[in-house]
């Protein structure tokens, strides 16, 4: 894919982070004493459940959908949802949206870019961001969304087939769950909810 798509003219030119974006935000400080359980999906720095600390119901700044997140370290993340953040994260997005294939293709990208440049002794703040560069698919001297968007719908297709092999090898494609399979991931759903509240 790649070499066709740089026989047909496209190369990789570096962009500024803080020219892909019109909104580039921190979020807002909220220790966990402070926390109250809701609806609202919570973001703060880390890795673990793409950073989601827990669903808070405070009144805090509510981020749209369709954002990338890059906290304190340099982890990346898509949103597809309306979250908040802690002010170890900031918030990325464009009014005029990108497609939700182009924004995980955006965050790999930055993600690779960041790698090992952030750490305790280096954070990373929004503010900071703006002119960090990121390598990205470049036609006619504009970004290449469509070769973004093919990238990403490649690998999700590969990862689907990929699943439907193992499926089929192992007797599992045309498995029903039985009512007490369906009680067993319940309660498992509950207890893991329950466990990520207590974290």
């Amino acid at each position: 894919m790649e070499e066709e798509f740089e026989a047909s003219g496209g190369e990789w030119r570096e962009y500024r982070i803080g020219d892909l974006f019109g909104n580039i935000v921190q979020g807002s400080r909220l220790t966990k004493a402070d926390q109250i359980d809701g609806l609202l999906p919570f973001v703060m720095a880390g890795v673990t459940n793409t950073g989601v600390v827990r669903h808070i119901g405070n009144k805090m700044t509510i981020f749209p959908k369709n954002s990338l997140t890059i906290d304190i370290f340099g982890n990346v993340f898509y949103r597809n949802y309306e979250f908040s953040a802690s002010d170890d994260v900031g918030v990325y997005w464009n009014d005029e949206e990108y497609s939700e294939h182009s924004m995980l293709f955006l965050s790999s990208s930055i993600q690779k870019s960041l790698v090992g440049k952030f750490d305790f002794g280096n954070k990373l703040r929004s503010s900071k961001s703006h002119d960090l560069l990121v390598k990205l698919p470049t036609l006619n001297n504009k970004l290449a969304f469509s070769y973004m968007e093919s990238y990403i719908k490649a690998l999700e297709s590969e990862r689907i087939e990929t699943l439907e092999s193992y499926l089929t090898v192992t007797n599992l494609r045309d498995y029903h769950l039985t009512k007490n399979d369906e009680k067993v991931l319940d309660k498992f759903a509950k207890l893991s909810d329950t466990k990520s509240r207590v974290e």
